[in-house]
């Protein structure tokens, strides 16, 4: 289905929603969502938070996973929202969050790492082992 900022540009579209709108409304830092739609880079949790708090018909799991519908089907009652279960959505968006932090430090690693030559370091580990 895409990267999350691509859903979100989908909601935005849908809704008839541009950025000055939703960055108003969600308290958003000034040009972040034209910056991140730029780049094509997601989003911080926090900035996920604020947009899933002011939007509370959009669907949370669509958003970060794009599985399921776009739009919740039923929205809880004004003022009867479950705080455990939004507790729950956070938590998993900060968990999430600070995974795809990590995934991108082991890649930039990893690519730093890419300039060694492989035969030498197959060489050097047989040579170490032998």
């Amino acid at each position: 289905m895409g990267k999350f900022i691509e859903r979100l540009q989908i909601f935005m579209e849908k809704q008839g929603i541009n950025d000055n709108q939703m960055t108003v409304k969600a308290s958003l830092s000034i040009g972040l969502l034209g910056k991140a739609k730029k780049s094509g880079k997601d989003m911080a949790a926090e900035s996920i938070e604020k947009i899933l708090c002011a939007y509370p018909e959009l669907s949370a799991d669509w958003l970060l996973t794009g599985r399921g519908e776009m739009l919740r089907s039923e929205l809880p009652a004004a003022g009867k929202t479950d705080p455990a279960t939004f507790m729950q959505l956070v938590d998993t968006i900060r968990q999430q969050a600070q995974e795809i932090g990590q995934l991108k430090e082991r890649i930039a690693q990893l690519e730093r790492e890419g300039g060694k030559d492989v035969s030498t370091a197959h060489s050097e580990t047989v040579a170490r082992v032998g």
